[in-house]
């Protein structure tokens, strides 16, 4: 991300399309709510599935997905496991 900035480009982050719960704790990623018209609203995952896998890799929690998410652009189509 530092070298779009250092050469004047700004850079979308990637989304799936919710926000975390983090009231309890849980292995993965507990969907809050889902925003409407995002890539998790049309993948069918609602609010309290719990997000195991990004491209067959373990979610573990919200700093997890950021990682697993940062390789990729806005748009890119990523498999997501959810329970």
């Amino acid at each position: 991300a530092l070298e779009h900035l250092a050469m004047g480009e700004l850079r979308e982050r990637p989304i799936l399309g919710f926000y975390p719960d983090e009231s309890r704790g849980v292995a993965g990623m507990l969907v809050g709510n889902v925003i409407s018209g995002k890539g998790a609203e049309a993948a069918g995952i609602q609010r309290g599935d719990v997000i195991t896998e990004i491209n067959g890799k373990s979610v573990n929690g919200p700093a997890g997905l950021r990682s697993l998410l940062g390789s990729h652009k806005a748009g890119d189509v990523v498999a997501v496991t959810y329970e």
